[in-house]
């Protein structure tokens, strides 16, 4: 467990997307946004954009299953706090860190099964399923269309090639706020999302930024690929690397 005990993980609710949002953008100001606002001004995009983009947060919480969990720091108590007895003085927990993880598995039968005999029921995914999940999604106004297509292209084709058609869950987005690096948050988060992995037995896939690649290996991920997406194609001013790394199944012994 983490050794900070002012942090605490759980899930994320809609009404707190906002906050999710604005760390993710803050984390990802030097590469992501590159290319995901890639035409915007110093890659900020508008305030219509960052709505969008917490609109989907809230989408994806309540109706696509997708699991967004936060990390929050209580401050600890003082004096001041403990003597005080008015509730109105304490401050709300800060939000400081938060992740994303999609849980890719089979569909389920479109009809059920009547056959007196009915077949096995495979845990594996289809075809099908692959196609309706890796699916590039519509380019924000600020976006270069090409490179939107190439990033989640190169994505998703490594996914279908690493991992097949086996059920996993995949850690999307792991973020930490600039000003609370070095605290645990990470730890924390990893911590909790990957007891819900091992609770289902699956195994669990990302990619990694050079900077995470260490913390992810202290919690059983080993680097599998390496891929790149050059950004001076379009025009940009760097080429961003990526370590693609799997952690195998485990089952929860708790």
């Amino acid at each position: 467990m983490s050794n900070n005990k002012n942090l605490e993980v759980s899930l994320l609710t809609p009404d707190q997307a906002e906050q999710y949002m604005l760390i993710r953008h803050t984390a990802f100001r030097h590469d992501i946004n590159k290319i995901l606002y890639a035409n915007a001004p110093q890659y900020n995009p508008s305030p219509s954009t960052l709505s969008a983009v917490t609109s989907s947060i809230q989408d994806g919480i309540l109706n696509k299953g997708i699991i967004f969990t936060k990390c929050v720091e209580t401050p600890p108590p003082t004096t001041a706090t403990i003597s005080s007895s008015s509730s109105s003085e304490t401050s709300p927990p800060t939000i400081i860190a938060g992740a994303r993880w999609t849980h890719y598995k089979p569909s389920p039968p479109s009809q059920p099964c009547t056959s007196p005999s009915p077949l096995p029921q495979t845990n594996l995914r289809t075809p099908a399923d692959l196609d309706k999940d890796y699916t590039i999604p519509d380019p924000y106004p600020e976006s270069n269309t090409a490179m939107w297509n190439e990033f989640f292209d190169l994505f998703h084709s490594v996914k279908r090639d690493v991992m097949g058609l086996r059920p996993f869950f995949k850690l999307d987005t792991l973020v930490t706020h600039p000003d609370h690096h070095r605290k645990g948050a990470g730890k924390a988060l990893l911590e909790e999302g990957l007891r819900r992995v091992d609770e289902e037995g699956l195994e669990c896939y990302l990619e990694s930024s050079v900077m995470g690649r260490p913390l992810y290996e202290r919690f059983g991920f080993v680097a599998v690929r390496e891929i790149s997406l050059d950004l001076t194609r379009w025009g940009g001013d760097e080429e961003i690397c990526w370590t693609i790394m799997r952690r195998p199944a485990k089952k929860c012994t708790e």
